[in-house]
């Protein structure tokens, strides 16, 4: 397939992982760098590694640029998977919409356009697919590929 899809397909893939798998979640987001030390886990970790920056590659991408994109990538995708897994132990206020819709137009003019106020802090499947395409979007215009 396209290089851009099968990227979206890669980590949504490690996002699954990392979502799935409390112990995978807590070491790619506090100690990524332990896991290519543990003799058991590198040739596996290696290997996946190679596997999605060679997608960049593939795209035209030198292995340093597949290295800074990889890492943009991986970076965003683990962030949006601690900050989902934060937000999860936090209710939603159903009085937060009434509130904003309340706000005073003049001090809060952007706020107040909103129909929900969920849409400032939603994570979701969809948002992760926009996120991400829009990353991989910018990669393509960094880097002029096609």
């Amino acid at each position: 397939g396209a290089w851009d899809d099968e990227l979206v397909d890669y980590f949504t893939a490690f996002r699954n992982l990392l979502e799935a798998t409390p112990i995978y979640r807590e070491v790619f987001a506090y100690r990524a760098r332990l896991l290519f030390t543990r003799a058991a886990f590198a040739p596996a970790i290696f290997r996946r590694l190679d596997d999605g920056l060679s997608l960049f590659m593939r795209a035209g991408l030198s292995a340093e640029q597949a290295a800074e994109a990889f890492n943009a990538c991986s970076n965003f995708t683990r962030g949006f998977v601690i900050l989902e897994h934060g937000l999860e132990s936090e209710s939603v206020d159903p009085a937060m919409t009434e509130k904003l819709h309340h706000l005073d137009a003049s001090k809060f003019p952007t706020l107040g356009q909103l129909e929900d106020f969920e849409r400032v802090m939603w994570l979701d499947d969809n948002q992760f697919q926009f996120g991400l395409r829009l990353l991989i979007a910018g990669i393509r215009q960094q880097y002029a590929l096609h």
